[in-house]
């Protein structure tokens, strides 16, 4: 199985690769990642937002999906990324395609071709990219990235490079725009407290961090165990697939009061685990969490009075990578 192009690509990636690659990668992300890299990106992000609300204004409504949480996030990791824009919107399509692939569940055949397919246009893609970016480095993320493992002596790969890249633009894209969803869901479910943040914008930041927490768009991730575990009065045996609910750890009474409550105005005694514990988590966090500020600052400063024309819309049928299929949204 691992011999197919997507297991076998899959495996390079940060989010499940072991030490020493994982090492080595965490290293380059923060070398290319930097905080400092993501706020100087405020200005240009809140830019994108407003010019895709700006082209909407006049029409009275917009279908939210597919005109802001679906784009938005996918043309900000593209530019960090380095895509050229016009190769933006399908490479966001093909790498849409990959999402059942990241659900740690098994795939239909039909499911697994479409997978591999698409995860070799996008690694024949990004290394394509990576070449062009070493012959003519740009003051992008990936051509950080792709310094850095031209000088790691072998330990960072071309194609582990290129890689990275797929995670990121997935992980910066379906994940992000699933969570943009779910918040504006949230609010207009809470309008007590969607009045709040109206009232005092400076909410925001904490606004920001309590959605992600209330409901996350990465319901869960896998793993492998790699030896005999006990858990309670469980024996997890070596070699057995885990599934671990973020979701669930993010409503934990032992951890939050009032766990099931929206609450714009909490102040986390734990940090919500939306993007994962530990070595593992989300290098991308820090734009994650910059862009759902920079939608909720569009949110309260150019919808005053606005309404989904339903609060029940069909939800994505992936069950760890959680999102809205579709939400009209009126003003």
């Amino acid at each position: 199985v691992v011999n197919e192009p997507f297991f076998r690509y899959f495996v390079q990636m940060a989010h499940v690769a072991d030490p020493p690659l994982h090492t080595a990668l965490r290293k380059m992300f923060q070398a290319a990642f930097t905080g400092t890299r993501v706020a100087a990106l405020r200005g240009r992000i809140k830019q994108i937002a407003e010019d895709l609300v700006t082209a909407r204004l006049a029409d009275g409504g917009m279908e939210f999906i597919s005109a802001f949480a679906e784009p938005f996030p996918r043309i900000v990791i593209g530019e960090m990324i380095g895509v050229p824009p016009e190769d933006n919107d399908h490479i966001g399509k093909w790498a849409l395609e990959l999402g059942p692939a990241f659900e740690f569940l098994p795939m239909s055949p039909e499911t697994k071709a479409t997978v591999n397919e698409r995860v070799v246009q996008l690694m024949g893609y990004f290394e394509d990219l990576a070449g062009k970016r070493a012959a003519d480095p740009q003051d992008d993320l990936f051509s950080a990235m792709v310094r850095i493992a031209d000088d790691s002596g072998g330990e960072i790969t071309r194609e582990s490079v290129a890689a990275q890249a797929v995670l990121l633009y997935i992980g910066g894209h379906e994940t992000t725009g699933g969570a943009l969803g779910l918040s504006l869901l949230a609010l207009n479910r809470h309008p007590d407290q969607l009045r709040a943040l109206y009232a005092d914008p400076a909410l925001v930041p904490t606004a920001a961090e309590e959605l992600l927490r209330y409901d996350t768009s990465a319901q869960g991730t896998g793993r492998i165990s790699g030896e005999d575990v006990v858990y309670g009065d469980t024996t997890i045996p070596a070699g057995s697939l885990i599934l671990a609910y973020i979701g669930s750890a993010n409503r934990d009474a032992a951890a939050y009061d009032d766990p099931d409550v929206l609450d714009l105005t909490r102040r986390p005694g734990a940090r919500a685990l939306a993007f994962g514990p530990g070595p593992h988590q989300c290098v991308g966090h820090a734009l994650t969490r910059l862009e759902m500020e920079v939608f909720l600052e569009v949110l309260v400063e150019r919808f005053p009075r606005h309404r989904l024309t339903t609060l029940d819309p069909q939800f994505r049928t992936f069950p760890l990578l959680r999102g809205i299929v579709n939400m009209e949204l009126t003003w």
